[in-house]
């Protein structure tokens, strides 16, 4: 989802749309390891920074408008599922962009398409393998507020 980072002074603040927001004062915690957006004595500062980061930002309304983008360009992509037509909303920027780079197109044309053909030596197709210590419920799930 949407995401905004503002810093001031030693203090950074990191707001992702629907998860609680992540503070750190950068002097004390180079590596962000001490979240202290739940810590009283830092309410003051972390009331500034939310404001100063909500200024001409609607999050609820930015994540309104990247799903429905989302929506759109998945029904145009499964219109063109069955045809050659591949639907690439990549900008170019001068005639033959599309020769000289690899951009979207999915797995007819894109980045896996590339990567498939020159793949040296040939391989069959391998689905994936979900690591065993890897564990999907440590992340937490969002929640959106209005």
């Amino acid at each position: 989802g949407p995401v905004r980072m503002v810093k001031q002074r030693s203090y950074k603040l990191i707001m992702t749309y629907g998860y609680e927001p992540l503070l750190f004062n950068l002097e004390e915690d180079p590596q962000e390891m001490n979240n202290l957006a739940e810590d009283p004595a830092h309410a003051e500062t972390l009331a500034q920074l939310q404001t100063l980061a909500l200024q001409n930002y609607d999050p609820g309304e930015y994540d309104a408008q990247i799903r429905q983008s989302q929506r759109e360009r998945i029904f145009l992509r499964g219109l063109s599922e069955d045809s050659e037509a591949d639907p690439n909303w990549a900008f170019v920027a001068q005639p033959g962009d599309a020769d000289r780079f690899v951009r979207g197109g999915g797995l007819k044309k894109g980045a896996h398409a590339t990567k498939a053909r020159y793949q040296f030596p040939k391989r069959a197709p391998a689905m994936p393998t979900p690591s065993p210590e890897l564990d999907a419920s440590i992340i937490p799930p969002p929640r959106f507020r209005r």
